[in-house]
C-alpha cells in the first residue's frame, strides 16, 4: 500500500541494512535480477521521506562496517 506499516518497519533490515553489509562483504545475494519485487519495495521504502529521516547516513555506516570487516579479516 501507500502507507508504511508494521511489515515495512520490520523489513528495514532487508531494505537498508542488508545491502550495506552485502556491499562491505562483497556479496551479491539481494539484487534486482534475483528478487525484482522485493528489491523495488526496498528502494521505495528507503526513499520514503519518513524513513529517510530516521535512517543513519549510508556512507558513514559503510565506512564503519568496512573498518570492522577489515579488522576482522586482518585478525585471522
Amino acid at each position: 500500500g501507500e502507507e508504511i506499516g508494521l511489515v515495512d518497519i520490520t523489513g528495514v533490515f532487508i531494505a537498508f541494512w542488508f545491502p550495506v553489509i552485502q556491499e562491505v562483504a562483497g556479496l551479491n545475494v539481494f539484487n534486482n535480477e534475483k528478487f525484482p519485487k522485493l528489491y523495488k519495495w526496498s528502494k521505495d521504502l528507503t526513499n520514503h521521506q519518513v524513513v529517510k529521516e530516521k535512517l543513519p547516513n549510508r556512507e558513514t555506516l559503510l565506512a564503519y562496517f568496512r573498518a570492522r570487516y577489515e579488522s576482522l579479516v586482518a585478525s585471522k
